[in-house]
């Protein structure tokens, strides 16, 4: 990612742009990934400061806006997700505008989407090499142009194709991806692939590994002290099927679990219980949900 702008979008009124391309600042320099062609350096990292409700986690979910429309458009996407500015009315109305500026195999590409609640009103993205820049397709509307300078003839009339079939309010990198044309697929994965985006409430996996007893153990040991009116936590026993752990699911983590150097304990929440599942050599496994204990 070397820059990302957002406008009239949830908090965001006025164009926000975040660059990860690096100043002239020569401390740390041997830190930075430098594209030489096209006389840049990238920063390996950012950070977002500044008090609450300034914009911050706005500016964010417009990241994830882009790719959900990008990877998991419907025709209710529009009506359902965007969000532009609500303090002026006038804005309401205006179309809410996207970039994102990739580097991607030597090569960069800038894709812009603008859309209000009913349609895309604008899509392009361009390619640049260290001497020129192309555009390999832009929209305005239903209004399609390709660069035919640049993409087969065969791709082409694929894409007059294709473009006839394309929703007012889809994106044409989804429909093209969607058809089985891989013209624009280097973006397209990128969306696909890496932008990966962590929430505070993401969890890296839905199995959690670890020896039961102690955690139990450690949690008895705090809670005491903070208040919570909890007197402590225990295990109440259930039977496999009272766990709830789908039967595909189950025989994966029992998998998981036995394949270590010893057999492990996991947990996994189903139904908002904490599932405890105990594994051993020559037995089945137990499987209990974690209960707290009130005065």
């Amino acid at each position: 990612l070397l820059n990302f702008t957002v406008s009239n979008w949830r908090s965001i009124r006025n164009e926000v742009t975040l660059s990860m391309q690096a100043t002239r600042e020569q401390n740390h320099g041997d830190r930075l990934t430098k594209l030489k062609k096209f006389n840049t350096r990238v920063l390996p990292n950012a950070v977002l400061f500044g008090p609450n409700a300034s914009g911050k986690s706005s500016f964010i979910a417009a990241m994830e806006f882009v790719q959900d429309l990008v990877l998991n458009w419907d025709k209710r996407f529009l009506l359902k997700y965007l969000e532009p500015y609500k303090l002026d009315r006038g804005t309401q109305r205006r179309p809410s505008e996207f970039t994102f500026q990739l580097y991607i195999d030597g090569y960069i590409y800038d894709y812009f989407v603008a859309c209000t609640r009913n349609e895309i009103t604008a899509e392009r993205l361009v390619k640049s090499n260290s001497s020129s820049s192309y555009v390999l397709f832009d929209r305005r509307g239903q209004q399609f142009t390709f660069d035919r300078t640049r993409i087969s003839e065969d791709a082409l009339q694929r894409l007059e194709a294709i473009k006839l079939g394309t929703d007012r309010s889809q994106p044409l990198l989804n429909n093209v991806h969607g058809q089985k044309l891989d013209t624009f697929d280097d973006v397209y994965n990128w969306f696909d692939n890496a932008l990966v985006i962590i929430h505070p409430f993401t969890r890296f996996s839905r199995l959690q590994i670890f020896n039961s007893e102690e955690i139990i153990d450690l949690y008895n040991r705090w809670l005491p002290y903070l208040d919570t009116g909890i007197k402590r936590i225990e295990k109440e026993e259930v039977s496999a099927k009272e766990s709830s752990i789908p039967e595909e699911e189950l025989e994966f983590i029992l998998n998981v679990l036995m394949k270590r150097d010893k057999p492990a304990d996991g947990s996994v929440v189903v139904n908002r219980n904490f599932i405890l599942i105990e594994t051993h050599v020559d037995a089945e496994p137990n499987f209990s949900r974690l209960i707290t204990i009130h005065e």
